[in-house]
């Protein structure tokens, strides 16, 4: 890796290494356990989906766990950041999409969201209530936001970069 003055350059920055890809696929794995998670909620009405949530619910959801596995995916295959910004910017533009919709509608009720753990791990979720899930989505939103922005600024610079050097 060429440094200048302890920093590594930006080319090199651009290249994920070993470590990272093996990161980028194991955060699929845990992505795939969540969506399987909700989606068990989905299947066995277990109460945390209310009727609110629906097909367009479902979309997004499914959809922008899609969108983080295609987006992960994309680094840990290319293994370079400037390829895989579109499916970066995709996927935050989505989860940005989910949560807003998520946040006016709430068809959530988080009472529920422990039922398909076994009774002696249902306390790591107990204590996330409506409030407390409405808060994380805020956050969700927010982040997933500003992901959004700066992808789309990391991308508008990667292509000025390869046009003018």
């Amino acid at each position: 890796m060429v440094k200048l003055n302890g920093l590594a350059s930006a080319r090199d920055r651009n290249i994920l290494t070993i470590p990272e890809r093996i990161g980028e696929l194991v955060g699929i794995i845990v992505v795939v356990l969540v969506a399987a998670f909700f989606a068990y909620h989905l299947s066995e009405r277990t109460g945390f989906m209310t009727s609110d949530f629906g097909l367009t619910g479902i979309l997004l959801l499914f959809g922008s766990v899609s969108m983080s596995i295609v987006a992960s995916g994309a680094r840990a295959i290319m293994g370079k950041r400037d390829k895989s910004r579109p499916f970066e910017l995709a996927s935050a533009v989505y989860w940005a999409i989910a949560a807003v919709w998520f946040l006016n509608v709430l068809p959530f009720n988080f009472a529920h969201l422990s039922d398909p753990l076994p009774y002696y791990m249902r306390f790591f979720l107990l204590w996330i209530t409506n409030d407390i899930g409405w808060i994380i989505l805020l956050m969700i939103a927010i982040v997933s936001t500003g992901a959004a922005i700066n992808a789309a600024g990391r991308l508008i610079l990667d292509r000025i970069h390869r046009t003018y050097g």
